[in-house]
Formats: structure tokens, sequence, C-alpha cells
């Protein structure tokens, strides 16, 4: 019997009812699914965090003692520059609680000064707060800041009372009340760490006649009367405030003569400062400002051999400087010094052991110096190193004078000739008493490093020689090598070990 309309009608809403379960039921199952593989992820990361957490529990490195793992972050932190020191000691302490505990209360982690952060100088202050008693390195430069306000006062004076923990001390500055604070702390107290020691003021002319650091009131021994250890110093356009000089073993001597206050004082203290010391290696002389000469009212007295006994103040009467022999001395250079002071000092001071001299763009008339140096008595007779750069105003016979007598023993020479004829006609000097006089100048040398000086010229100077007097290496500027029609280059190549020169042209005659 065929289905009555209510019966049809009833049968279809079943049928929808039906279906809208199925598909609530399909709805569910795909929500189900989907949960499913969230929580299947986060087990998954649960899973790894825990493998993560036990593979950290039971690093080896977790078990060792705090002492080891502060001795191992010394040689990350320790050997860095001053300048980057504080931030990878700042950024090993951020990487757990134990590290940070390492790193915080190890003192020698925090020895670093620099400034570098800028005001107010946190970073400086804490590393003098967490450095406890330990030494100090100081390396500050204030000539890029615009000014010396409250902060960095502040934070000097501070400084000045932690000195006396100072192994090396490089300082720089352009204006004079920095010094004013920092030197005359290192006359309190007794500086047993000391090593090296260097400050250098950069003053404008218009600055320089103004005034100075003010001279001692009465006798004030440098470093506390005591520096065992101190090795090196610099001392560049500034006078300091000393008048005793404990400074019996240092090694290296960098001295910047300068008008400013007069250069008597710079004398008195540079004089002062080689009568104390007993075994002295290297000694550089500069000179800032025109002018500098010796006072002959200066120079009475009688000559002396070795370390003085007795050291003057200025303010003392005038005692006289007397003439000294630095018999440990074996390197020398005079650079940017006017000829007629680089004389006057070279007839006070005897280096009879010198084995490596420097005569760097001396000013004014070089023949007189190199007069001096290199007669038929020369000062030098023992060197074997030569260095001759920017030399001006020489003639061809007294540089062949000069070569005759103070070449006898050199075995490297080094010449820059840039913008410098003088010392450019050296190759063709050589040469010619080679060819014409058979005078073989530089009997001993073995190595030669030349700039401004081509590779023809260069032949010149070794191809007259017999091959047991020539050198047996030559280092060249790679400028001077651009002419491609120069031959000279594929002789050189050809006949001797041939090395190009890096750095910059006045300071460097190593190869590659």
């Amino acid at each position: 019997m065929p289905l009555t309309a209510a019966e049809r009608a009833s049968l279809k809403s079943k049928l929808a009812a039906i279906d809208r379960s199925i598909a609530e039921s399909y709805d569910e199952e795909i929500q189900l699914v989907h949960r499913l593989n969230v929580l299947n992820v986060e087990r998954q990361t649960l899973v790894a965090e825990r493998k993560r957490v036990q593979n950290t529990v039971q690093a080896p490195v977790y078990g060792l003692p705090t002492e080891i793992i502060t001795h191992i972050m010394s040689f990350v932190i320790i050997p860095c520059h001053p300048t980057i020191a504080f931030k990878v000691a700042n950024a090993l302490s951020h990487i757990c609680h134990r590290w940070r505990q390492a790193v915080l209360y190890e003192p020698s982690f925090w020895t670093h000064i620099t400034m570098k952060e800028g005001p107010p100088y946190d970073a400086s202050q804490i590393c003098l707060e967490r450095s406890g008693a330990q030494i100090l390195q100081v390396d500050i430069d204030m000539t890029k800041m615009r000014n010396y306000d409250q902060p960095e006062i502040k934070f000097l004076l501070k400084l000045a009372s932690h000195l006396q923990r100072c192994r090396t001390f490089h300082f720089t500055a352009n204006k004079l009340h920095p010094f004013g604070i920092l030197l005359p702390a290192f006359c309190k107290a007794p500086t047993p760490h000391l090593r090296r020691f260097e400050v250098f003021c950069f003053l404008d002319e218009a600055i320089q006649v103004q005034g100075d650091m003010p001279s001692p009131s009465q006798p004030t021994a440098a470093f506390g009367g005591e520096a065992p250890k101190l090795g090196t110093m610099t001392i560049s356009g500034i006078h300091v405030p000393w008048s005793t000089f404990p400074t019996s073993n240092l090694q290296h001597l960098e001295f910047d003569f300068h008008s400013s206050a007069g250069v008597e004082r710079s004398c008195r203290t540079f004089f002062g400062i080689l009568g104390s010391v007993h075994s002295l290696k290297s000694l550089t002389v500069m000179q800032g400002g025109a002018g500098l000469r010796f006072n002959h009212r200066w120079l009475e007295g009688s000559s002396v051999s070795g370390p003085s006994s007795t050291t003057t103040s200025d303010l003392a009467p005038p005692n006289p400087i007397r003439r000294l022999t630095l018999p440990s001395l074996t390197e020398l250079v005079f650079t940017f010094t006017e000829c007629e002071f680089t004389c006057d000092l070279l007839s006070l001071l005897s280096f009879p052991n010198v084995q490596k001299l420097t005569l760097e763009y001396l000013k004014g008339d070089s023949a007189r110096v190199l007069d001096l140096i290199g007669g038929p008595k020369p000062s030098f007779p023992n060197v074997t190193h030569l260095r001759l750069l920017g030399l001006m105003s020489i003639s061809d016979g007294r540089m062949l004078s000069f070569l005759v007598y103070a070449g006898k023993n050199v075995t490297h020479l080094h010449v820059n000739a840039v913008r410098c004829p003088t010392l450019k006609r050296i190759p063709q000097l050589v040469r010619w008493m080679a060819m014409e006089r058979r005078v073989y100048l530089l009997p001993k040398l073995q190595e030669i490093s030349t700039d401004g000086i081509s590779p023809t010229e260069l032949r010149q100077l070794i191809q007259g020689r017999p091959p047991s007097l020539r050198p047996k290496r030559v280092f060249m500027r790679r400028r001077d090598c651009a002419n491609p029609e120069d031959m000279g280059v594929q002789w050189l190549m050809e006949n001797l070990e041939v090395q190009y020169m890096q750095g910059s042209s006045d300071t460097e005659d190593g190869g590659d």
C-alpha cells in the first residue's frame, strides 16, 4: 500500500535528523583528530624539552666546581683588548645564574679601565669596584671627548686613588687638567706592579703657551719612589711633576722634548730619567715645538758613565746637566727632531754599543748630524741595522763619507726616499764607488728595504757588487714596481729573494 503523505513527511523528517546527526558526528570527529594532533605535538615538545633539561642537568660542565668554570672563563676574558673585555664579561654573566656568580665574584675579570662607554662611565665605575685589589690595566683616550665636565673629572678623581694597582697605564688627552689630576697621584705611594707607563698630551699651539703642569714645589719621587718592574715609559707633550725617577730597571724609553714652559724642564726630566737607568735597551727621542736648543750654562760639570747618583730639581739652583754614557743601549731613534737640537743631544750622550739606529725626518740640515755620526771616528761604530727616512740637504760627498764610516758593519739597511732626492741617490752613489773606485760600501749588507726607489735603481746598487757582497733579501713597495717597462724587477727576482712590504711607508720594513 503506498505511503500516505503524512508518513512520507515523517520519514523525510527522520532522514533529515539522521543527516544532521551524521554531520555533527563528522565535525566532532574532525575536532577530535585536530585535538589529537595538537596533543601529539605538545607531547613531542614536552619530550624534547624533558630530554634537553635532562641533558643539561647531566652535562659534565654542571658537575665542575665554580673555580674551574672561572678558570675557563679567564682564557676568554683576560686576553681581550681592554675596550671589549667589559662587554665579554658582561655577556657571560647573562648566560645563567651559576655563570653570573662565577663572573661577578672574580675580580680579575674587571681590571680593564677605558672610559669608552661615555658618561656617566658606569662600566668603568663597576670595573673599579669589582676589581677589588686586583692589578689594573688603564687605557684611556680622552682626545675625542668634547669637554671634560663633571662626570669625567669625578671619575678621574676616583681613578687617581687606585693608580698604585696599575700594571699598565696608557693615557692620552688634549687638555692639561686630566694630567693634573692623575700624575700627582703617582707620587703618593709605590707602584710595585707597574710595567708600562705611557702618557700623551696633544695640545694646540695656542694652548701650549698658556700654561703647563706646575713644577714640583719640593723634590717629588715618581711612582712613590718605587717602580721595580717598570720596563717601558713614554712621555710625550707633557712636563711630568716629578724631580726624581725610580727607573733603574727601565728597558725602553720614548721621550718627546717640547718647548712648553721652556725646554730646560724637558732636558732635566730627560737626563734625570737616563741618570737613574741601569739597563736601558732602546731610546726614542722626539721633538714637539720649534727652536729647541741647549743653553751652555746647563751643561757644565764632569762627564759620567752609567747611572748618576744625583738627581736635580727644577726649583733648586741650576745644577748642571751631566754628560752620560749608556753602555746598555742597543737601539736609538731620532724622529722629527731639529738637526741642531739632535747634535746638542749627541754631544751630551754616548752610546758605544748601539746596533739599531734610525734617523727619521730630521728638520733642517741633516748633513751636520751625519758628520757627527759617521765621521772618521763614528759615534756608532757597531750599527748593524740602519734606517734612513726623509733626510734632506745632504751633498753626495757627505752621504758617501757617512756610508763609508758608519756603514762598515751594517747588515740591514732601510731607505725611505719618498719626496727625498738626497736618499734617492744612494743606489747611484754606491754603484759609482764600486765601478769607479772599486770601493764596496756596506760590505756586510745582507738585507735592504726601500721605499720610493725603483727596481732599476735598486738593481744599480746591487749589480755592481761581487756576488759575495750582494744582499740576500730585498723588500720593496708594490707601487715602486708598477712601471711595466722597468726590467729591474725581473732581474731582482732572478738573483735575490724579493718580498713586498706591508703597512705605512714610514714604519714598516717587513715582508708579506
